[in-house]
C-alpha cells in the first residue's frame, strides 16, 4: 500500500527491486519542493521493514510506526514535520549529523530488517559535510539504506549522485491530485480543481493548501503584488526588488517560493497570449492576466520567463540578491 500519489514509474521500479531482492544501499530522490519526495522515502522505508506479505502493507506494526515517525530503525535528518506544512523548512544537515549517522549505521537493526536514514535537503550541505557523506556511500554498511532527498540535483557532488540509485520525480498529473483531494481530503469539485491547478503538480503543496485555506489567500495576494509591479513605474519595481532581496537574504526558502510564484504568473500570461487560457493556474485572475497579455508580445513574455530563471540560478550561486533583482526589474517588459 503505497501512499505516494502519482510517480508510477518510480513506484513500479521500487516494487520490482523489492520483489527480486535487488535493493540498493543508497537512493537519491530528486524533484521540486513538495512533489512527494518524503512520502516516497517513507514508503520505501516501510517496504524495507514491512512485516506483512505485500510490502508495504500499511497495517503492520512496523509500517504504522514508520508512518508515525516512531520506528527505531528509521531516522530523518533535515526535516521538521511541525514546519513542513507551512513551508518554513527543516534543519540544515551539518557535519555532526553525518558523524552521528556513521556511528548509528554501525549498529544492528533494533526492530526491523534494515536501518534506514533519510537525509532531506542535501543540496545545502557544505563541502566538508558532503565529503563525509561520500565516505559512507563508498563503503556502505550492511543492512543500512540511505535515502537522500534534494530539490536541486545540480548543487550535489557528482560523486554522490553516481553512488546512488537516482529517482527523479516529475509533476503529478492534475487529475491524480484532484482525485486525492476529493477522496481523501473531502474537497468539493471547485476547490479541488483550484488547488490542483495552483499546485503545479506538487501533491505536498496541494495537501497543505487543502488543510490551510490561508495559503490560497496568500498566493492570491502574491499574484496581485506581481501584477502591480509589472504595471508599476520603476520606483515601484525597485522598491519591490529591495523587499524581495531582503526577504531572500533572511530566508532563502521564502525567497525561492516567491520567485516560483512569479514563474507561475508569467506562464499563465504566456498561455493566455497563445490562446490556451483554459490551462492557466490562476483562473480567478484570468481577466487581469488577459489584459496584461494583450499588451505584450509572446517574445517579451518568453524573455521575462528566461530572465526569471536566470536570476534564480544567479541567486543560488550567491550573487548579490539586491543587484540581481534590481537588474531583473530593469529587464521586465512594460505592457502597452
Amino acid at each position: 500500500m503505497w501512499n505516494t500519489v502519482g510517480h508510477h514509474k518510480a513506484v513500479k521500479f521500487l516494487g520490482n527491486t523489492l520483489q527480486t531482492g535487488k535493493t540498493f544501499h543508497s537512493y537519491l530522490i530528486a524533484g521540486p519542493p513538495h512533489i512527494g519526495k518524503m512520502t516516497l522515502a517513507l514508503d520505501l522505508a516501510s517496504a524495507l521493514n514491512c512485516l506483512g506479505e505485500s510490502k508495504p502493507c500499511g497495517d503492520c506494526r512496523s509500517c504504522i510506526r514508520i508512518a508515525d515517525k516512531l520506528h527505531a530503525d528509521v531516522q530523518i535528518v533535515g526535516f521538521d514535520p511541525e514546519k513542513q506544512s507551512l513551508e518554513q523548512g527543516g534543519v540544515s544537515i551539518k557535519i555532526d549529523h553525518i558523524r552521528n549517522l556513521k556511528r548509528e549505521s554501525s549498529l544492528k537493526p533494533f526492530e526491523g530488517h534494515h536501518r534506514v536514514f533519510i537525509l532531506d535537503g542535501i543540496e545545502d550541505m557544505k563541502g566538508e559535510t558532503s565529503n563525509s557523506l561520500l565516505k559512507i556511500l563508498e563503503e556502505p554498511p550492511g543492512n543500512v539504506v540511505l535515502i537522500l532527498l534534494t530539490s536541486n540535483i545540480t548543487k550535489i557532488f557528482s560523486t554522490i549522485v553516481s553512488r546512488c540509485q537516482l529517482l527523479e520525480l516529475r509533476a503529478v498529473p492534475k487529475r491524480d491530485i484532484i482525485n486525492l483531494l476529493k477522496s481523501t481530503y473531502k474537497c468539493d469539485d471547485t476547490i479541488s480543481d483550484q488547488i490542483a491547478r495552483l499546485s503545479g503538480g506538487r501533491t505536498g503543496w496541494a495537501i497543505d493548501a487543502s488543510r490551510h485555506p490561508e495559503m490560497l489567500e496568500e498566493l492570491q495576494t502574491q499574484f496581485f503584488s506581481i501584477e502591480a509591479v509589472v504595471d508599476g513605474d520603476m520606483e515601484h519595481r525597485f522598491n519591490y526588488a529591495t523587499y524581495l532581496a531582503d526577504s531572500y537574504s533572511k530566508n532563502r526558502i521564502t525567497g525561492r517560493n516567491e520567485l516560483r510564484v512569479w514563474l507561475v504568473w508569467w506562464r499563465d500570461v504566456l498561455l493566455t497570449k497563445e490562446g490556451s487560457q483554459e490551462l492557466i493556474s490562476n483562473l480567478s485572475g484570468v481577466d487581469r492576466i488577459r489584459r496584461i497579455a494583450s499588451g505584450l508580445s509572446s517574445s517579451q513574455i518568453i524573455k521575462a520567463i528566461r530572465d526569471l530563471q536566470d536570476v534564480t540560478r544567479y541567486l543560488e550561486s550567491n550573487v548579490s540578491p539586491r543587484l540581481a533583482l534590481q537588474n531583473l526589474m530593469l529587464t521586465l517588459p512594460v505592457p502597452n
